[in-house]
């Protein structure tokens, strides 16, 4: 998405250098300010920077489309910027602008978060300077130039190094935090996986807890069942119907905890059945009535 967008960036920068260059043009023929033939003027301050600037263009979305390895790819529109600032400055040799116009691809850098882009970026920038100044001095008439591009020379490689470094310790504070951030994201991850084996093995204990105290329980039952129809006592048959419900009742207890169980993995099915009342209610006295009556409560 950063790349696309730089990009547009680029697209939308070579338009204003036109516009600029065209714009500049009339300024200085209604001053009668250029000096040149008109020709050597188009050739040198309009061709040039349109021509060049939109080879740095092609030359960009053509690698954008053929480099695989992403860091370069990242790397390739904050080059076209630089390229194009770089242009227009060697053109025009204005080191006012040079000083601002260099620290906003350098700040770009940070986006990407990478150091290799920021060196190359940093570096092309210096290049561009003092190629500038050289260029200037080269072409000036008499010291005014020279005592005029020195000093600008100066600030500008100083301005662009400060950027560069502010640059560089923005981006190693934005890499530490990625750092933190994948490493809590890694703990949250083994938290998560911790939590889920944990779980499982409460759902298989209960799960085996739950079939393993059933047998004794219809163990328990069974021999009740046994005593309910050979007793002839009529205490002992009471005493044998309330271990029946108590036990039944211990059951359901049981197979609730099962459906815990399933209600985790998923599997649980409410299933619509008919149930007696009045068997329910005689359940729920024989399991709570005894109880009562020992602390001396009342139970209706």
């Amino acid at each position: 998405r950063w790349r696309k967008t730089f990009l547009w960036v680029g697209l939308i920068l070579f338009f204003v250098i036109l516009f600029l260059e065209i714009g500049i043009f009339f300024v200085l023929k209604t001053e009668n300010l250029i000096q040149q033939p008109l020709p050597i003027y188009f050739r040198d301050y309009l061709l040039r920077p349109v021509v060049l600037n939109l080879f740095v263009l092609t030359v960009g979305n053509l690698g954008m489309k053929l480099i695989k390895k992403e860091q370069i790819k990242n790397a390739i529109p904050v080059l076209i910027i630089t390229v194009m600032f770089g242009i227009s400055s060697y053109i025009h040799s204005v080191f006012q602008v040079v000083m601002v116009v260099f620290c906003i691809p350098i700040f770009i850098t940070i986006i990407f978060k990478s150091r290799a882009i920021l060196t190359v970026i940093t570096v092309l920038s210096e290049g561009f300077i003092l190629g500038t100044a050289l260029m200037s001095t080269y072409e000036g008439q008499g010291i005014s130039q020279t005592t005029y591009f020195l000093p600008s020379t100066i600030l500008s490689v100083i301005m662009v190094l400060v950027c560069g470094s502010l640059a560089n310790i923005c981006i190693k504070i934005l890499n530490k935090q990625d750092e933190e951030l994948l490493h809590a994201m890694f703990e949250a991850k083994a938290a998560e996986e911790r939590a889920e084996e944990a779980s499982k093995s409460k759902s298989t204990f209960l799960s085996n807890m739950s079939h393993e105290i059933r047998t004794p329980i219809n163990a328990v039952l069974g021999l009740d069942e046994m005593i309910i129809r050979e007793s002839t006592e009529k205490n002992i048959k009471n005493y044998a119907l309330d271990i029946r419900s108590s036990g039944r009742a211990l059951l359901s207890l049981i197979n609730d905890i099962l459906d815990f169980s399933k209600i985790e993995s998923g599997k649980m099915e409410i299933l619509p059945v008919e149930y007696d009342l009045s068997s329910v209610v005689n359940d729920l006295v024989n399991m709570i009535a005894n109880k009562a009556y020992e602390k001396g409560l009342s139970f209706q």
